[in-house]
């Protein structure tokens, strides 16, 4: 992680799932960001779900840009840590 982008690394077999994801964001809040890219035009290309290290979503925004978002572990209410 670099301040609030996350890098990924590996093989082509590895990141053939995300190969089409432009840029991975975390946010505060999974929840908020779905309902603000909701509000402002982005197609939820891949629903939130939760994931060992925290829930993502996967949106086309509006100009095309493909992003995860990720609400990372310590940023969920009641999380430990």
């Amino acid at each position: 992680m670099i301040g609030g982008f996350i890098l990924l690394a590996g093989d082509d077999k590895v990141l053939a799932p995300v190969r089409h994801v432009q840029a991975t964001l975390t946010v505060d809040s999974l929840e908020s960001a779905n309902a603000w890219l909701e509000r402002h035009g982005a197609a939820i290309l891949g629903a939130p779900r939760d994931t060992p290290a925290g829930p993502n979503l996967i949106a086309s925004n509006p100009d095309g840009l493909i992003v995860e978002y990720f609400e990372t572990a310590k940023n969920r209410t009641g999380a430990a840590g």
